[in-house]
């Protein structure tokens, strides 16, 4: 297995500049990577991602941008491998709960099928993130039960480059996050990825 790595220039594929992270999020998924990584090689993939540790702390008021939090968990996935990254990004969006109200959830006409209010539910657990992270979730509905969810500000692939889908940890935690904010659990695949040089990151999801 080949893992992503940096390129020497921004492919033109991601946005010039990062779209910014909230750092209360970060510390959570700080913490949450201490049940894959030694202490050593957690401060080694902060170190790498050019995060100081100060920021760690409840009273530093730094920024930080989907650039660091892709090199991050990137170094996490070469780290632990791809299927703990994916075991941490679903136990990320548990962490980050507390930061992340239920949508009040729309009431649909009664013509509105239970697809369409599955779909409903899932681009309003999307517009939720959007909100709350700076991401840039999109739904595409295909009808019947299935979507695909979209994302081009490379929020764990940003200045990658790799000859595979590259988005594992976020892969899990959309899972999760969807679970909750939809309250619906689904099958999330990911088959599409800028580190590929996708023009955004595509998951096709279905129920399970």
């Amino acid at each position: 297995m080949s893992y992503p790595r940096r390129a020497e220039a921004l492919p033109r594929n991601y946005p010039v500049v990062p779209a910014r992270y909230p750092l209360p999020m970060f510390r959570l998924q700080f913490e949450a990577a201490g049940r894959y990584l030694y202490e050593s090689e957690r401060r080694e993939a902060l170190l790498a991602a050019q995060i100081p540790p100060e920021a760690l702390s409840g009273s530093a008021e730094l920024t930080i941008n989907v650039s660091h939090v892709a090199i991050f968990v990137q170094e996490l996935t070469v780290l632990c491998g791809s299927d703990k990254a994916r075991t941490f990004g679903r136990e990320a969006f548990q962490k980050n709960v507390s930061l992340v109200p239920r949508p009040a959830l729309t009431t649909p006409q009664r013509a509105v099928s239970e697809s369409d209010r599955l779909f409903l539910r899932v681009r309003e657990a999307a517009a939720t993130l959007n909100r709350l992270t700076g991401s840039n979730f999109m739904v595409k509905w295909h009808g019947g039960a299935e979507a695909d969810i979209f994302e081009d500000t490379g929020q764990h692939c940003y200045g990658y480059i790799c000859d595979q889908l590259a988005c594992v940890a976020l892969t899990g935690y959309l899972s999760e996050a969807v679970a909750y904010l939809a309250g619906v659990k689904m099958q999330i695949v990911e088959s599409e990825c800028m580190a590929l040089g996708a023009l955004a990151c595509r998951w096709h999801c279905k129920p399970t």
